[in-house]
């Protein structure tokens, strides 16, 4: 199948893990296109898409609303697979929280939507504004200096087990 991983990002730690998705799903046969939301435009020649993004203030980046209003005509006829990046799914009940109120549910429920993860991500505070980063060393490691934290949480193993099975339904099995 010809795929199209679209994603949003602000650090490119959504982009690396839409290439590594895409890895994946191209050594399963599948033909894939990793794209920025903000070069997009068409999305036809394409038999489904993943949409990735990371959250910023408790949000998608703006530039996937843009991506899907541009091209919502044909992404509605499109199964569809979508994964966020955020750090506050590692959290007791994280990942619950980040799918019912980082997602953004009304749109998705208007698509063929097969499939939605959340993965923790990359968080380097350094290339943060001061806001967020008082927020997040308060809400999550009040002890230390915002400064400190540099760390790459994603959890590569649950990617590739959620890249096997965007195959496995892809091919129905």
């Amino acid at each position: 199948m010809n795929l199209l991983a679209v994603y949003a990002t602000q650090n490119n730690s959504t982009l690396e893990t839409s290439e590594y998705i895409a890895e994946k799903l191209r050594a399963n046969n599948h033909t894939v296109t990793v794209a920025n939301a903000k070069d997009v435009y068409e999305i036809e020649k394409y038999d489904a898409v993943i949409l990735g993004s990371g959250i910023y203030k408790g949000m998608w980046l703006p530039e996937m609303f843009t991506f899907m209003n541009r091209v919502w005509d044909d992404l509605v006829n499109k199964p569809v697979f979508c994964f966020i990046l955020c750090i506050r799914v590692l959290e007791e009940g994280g990942y619950e929280h980040a799918l019912s109120n980082y997602m953004p549910v009304t749109l998705l429920n208007e698509l063929d939507l097969r499939d939605c993860k959340v993965f923790p991500g990359k968080l380097d505070v350094e290339n943060i504004d001061w806001d967020e980063r008082w927020t997040l060393v308060l809400h999550y490691d009040g002890h230390m200096y915002p400064n400190n934290i540099k760390a790459d949480f994603r959890q590569w193993e649950a990617i590739d087990v959620w890249a096997e099975q965007i195959t496995m339904q892809l091919s129905g099995k």
